[in-house]
C-alpha cells in the first residue's frame, strides 16, 4: 500500500501563511477576526480568502516528498502492469484473474496519476524533471497533448458552465434543464449503461474534439482525430496483437484477458467521472455567467463540483485527484497527496460559512449520477431542489458582490502606470482598474493562463519592481499572478 508522504506539521505551515497573507486585500479583515457583526455578504468574502490561505500553506510546503509520492504511485502502477501481463498466461484460474485484476487496476491508476502530472504541478519541484507534463506518456488511448489542452482550457476554466464546459455531459448526456434537447437524448441511458464498452475509443475522439473547439479549428478533420487514431491503434496493437504473439501457444488467453481488464477499468474509471460533476445536485452555470474574480471563481469551484468518499486503501492509490474532486478544483496543480489534508481543512471552512459541500460514499453518488441521467432524458425534465436552492445562493451572492465592486469601482480613481518587460524590452501602459493580463492581451502578446482568476499560479510571472494590489498580497512582491495583479506603480516584470 502507498502512503501518502510526510507532511509540515500544522504550526510550521501557519506560520507561512501569516508572513503572507495576514489580511483580506479588500476588507482587511485578518483570518483570526471575529466573525460577530458580519453581514453574510462579507463572510463569504472571507470565505474565499480562507480558501486561498490553504493553498498558500500547502503550496507553500511543497518539495521532494510530493514528487517522490506520485514517482512511487507510478512506479507501483507498471509493477501492477508487468505482473499483471505475466499472469494472463497462467493456465491457473486463479493467477489468470488475478491478473486481470492487476492490469485493471494498472489503467485505473495510468489514469488518475497522469491526470495530476498532466496539470503541471510537479514540474517545478525538486525531482519534478521526471515528472513533466510536455513529456509524460500514459498508457491510455486519449493522446496527452489533446487531454491536457481540453481539460485544462476548457473544463476547469468553465466548470459545468453551460456551452463552454465539454464535460458537462461529455458531448453525449443532457445533464441540466440549461442544456438544449438532441434527439439522441431519450437513449442516453443506454449510452450510459454500455458507456464502459466504448469508452476507450469515445473518450478519445471526445477529447480530441473538445481541444478542436477550444482552439477555433473545424472537428472533423483529420488534424482533430488524427493522433486520437494513433493511440487507439497502438492500445489495440500491444493488447491483441504484440501481446498474445509473445504468449504463443496462450495467446488467447491473453487476448480475452487484456479485454476484461481493459473494461473493468473502464467501468470504475467512468463510475468515477460520472460522479464528479453529473450528480444533479451540483451547479450548472448558464453560458453568460462566468465568474469574474477569484472571490467568485472559488464559490462555483465548490457548487460545481462533487467529492465522494472511499476505501482508504482505494483512495490512496486509485482515486487521488477524482474522489477528493472540490478540492481538485480549488487548487488544480496541487500534487494529489495533499488533497487528503486539504479536504480536512476544506470542509471545516465550508460549514463555517454555510457553503454546500457535496460529499457522499461512492455508490450513492454514482446512484445520483445515474438518476439525473434518467432524468433528463426528456424535454421537460425539472432541476432538483437541491440544485435550484444553489442556484439561489450563487446568484444571491453573485449580485451582491458586484454591486458592491462597481461602488468600489465608481469612487476609485483609475490611475495609468508603465509596465516594463525585462527581457523583450519593451513597455506598455497599463490602468489601475485593469488586472495586468488584460493590458497584456491588448497589446497583443500571449500569456499561458488556466484559471484567469488567480487561482492556480499558471500566469505567474518574477516582479522585479514595483507594487501590485493582489488578492492576497498588497506592495511589493516577489511574484505577481498576472491575471489578478492591479498595478499600483511603475513595475517591471521578468517577461
Amino acid at each position: 500500500m502507498i502512503a501518502h508522504q510526510r507532511l509540515p506539521s500544522r504550526p510550521q505551515v501557519q506560520n507561512v501563511t501569516k508572513q503572507i497573507n495576514p489580511l483580506h486585500p479588500e476588507t482587511g479583515v485578518g483570518r483570526e477576526s471575529p466573525q460577530s457583526g458580519l453581514d453574510w455578504r462579507s463572510r463569504l468574502q472571507i470565505f474565499a480568502a480562507e480558501i486561498h490561505d490553504v493553498g498558500l500553506r500547502h503550496s507553500s510546503a511543497l518539495g521532494r516528498d510530493d514528487c517522490e509520492h506520485m514517482l512511487a504511485l507510478v512506479a507501483l502502477s507498471r509493477e501492477r502492469e508487468r505482473d499483471g501481463r505475466q499472469k494472463l498466461r497462467a493456465l491457473n484460474p486463479k493467477r489468470f484473474a488475478s491478473g486481470v485484476w492487476d492490469l485493471a487496476r494498472h489503467y485505473v491508476m495510468e489514469f488518475t496519476n497522469s491526470h495530476a502530472v498532466l496539470h503541471e504541478g510537479y514540474e517545478a519541484l525538486p525531482g519534478g524533471y521526471k515528472l513533466k507534463a510536455s513529456e509524460h506518456v500514459w498508457n491510455n488511448t486519449p493522446d496527452e497533448d489533446d487531454w491536457r489542452i481540453s481539460h485544462s482550457q476548457g473544463h476547469h476554466p468553465h466548470t459545468n458552465r453551460v456551452g463552454k464546459d465539454d464535460d458537462l455531459g461529455y458531448l453525449l448526456f443532457r445533464v441540466s434543464d440549461l442544456q438544449p434537447f438532441r434527439w439522441y437524448h431519450p437513449f442516453q441511458t443506454l449510452f450510459l449503461l454500455f458507456m464502459p464498452f466504448v469508452e476507450s475509443v469515445h473518450f478519445p475522439l471526445y477529447i480530441a474534439s473538445a481541444r478542436a473547439r477550444i482552439e477555433g479549428r473545424s472537428v472533423w478533420t483529420r488534424d482533430t482525430f488524427g493522433s486520437a487514431a494513433r493511440k487507439i491503434l497502438r492500445h489495440w496493437r500491444i493488447n491483441y496483437v504484440e501481446e498474445p504473439i509473445r504468449a504463443r501457444w496462450a495467446a488467447l488467453q491473453v487476448i480475452l484477458g487484456n479485454f476484461v481488464a481493459r473494461h473493468v477499468a473502464n467501468v470504475m474509471i467512468v463510475s468515477m467521472l460520472s460522479c464528479e460533476h453529473l450528480n444533479g445536485r451540483v451547479l450548472d452555470v448558464e453560458p453568460d455567467d462566468p465568474p469574474l474574480d477569484r472571490d467568485e471563481f472559488y464559490l462555483q469551484q465548490v457548487l460545481t463540483s462533487a467529492s465522494f468518499t472511499v476505501t482508504d486503501h482505494f483512495e490512496a492509490v486509485h482515486s487521488l485527484g477524482v474522489s477528493l474532486h472540490i478540492e481538485h478544483h480549488l487548487y488544480p496543480r496541487m500534487p494529489i497527496g495533499r488533497l487528503p489534508m486539504i479536504r480536512d481543512e476544506i470542509r471545516p471552512i465550508c460549514e463555517k460559512y454555510e457553503v454546500p459541500y457535496d460529499c457522499e460514499p461512492w455508490y450513492r453518488a454514482l446512484w445520483a449520477a445515474t438518476v439525473t441521467v434518467v432524468r433528463h432524458s426528456v424535454p421537460w425534465a425539472k432541476p432538483s431542489a437541491a440544485r435550484l436552492e444553489r442556484r439561489r445562493f450563487w446568484r444571491e451572492w453573485r449580485d451582491e458582490h458586484r454591486a458592491r465592486r462597481r461602488r468600489q469601482a465608481a469612487v476609485a480613481p483609475v490611475e495609468e502606470y508603465q509596465l516594463q518587460l525585462a527581457r523583450r524590452g519593451q513597455r506598455l501602459p497599463v490602468r489601475s482598474d485593469e488586472p495586468l493580463l488584460t493590458s497584456l492581451e491588448r497589446a497583443g502578446l500571449s500569456v499561458p493562463t488556466l484559471c484567469r482568476r488567480g487561482a492556480c499560479g499558471t500566469c505567474e510571472m518574477p516582479l522585479l519592481d514595483g507594487e501590485i494590489l493582489q488578492y492576497g498580497a498588497k506592495g511589493r512582491q516577489p511574484v505577481v499572478r498576472l491575471c489578478s495583479a492591479f498595478p499600483r506603480s511603475d513595475l517591471c516584470i521578468d517577461m
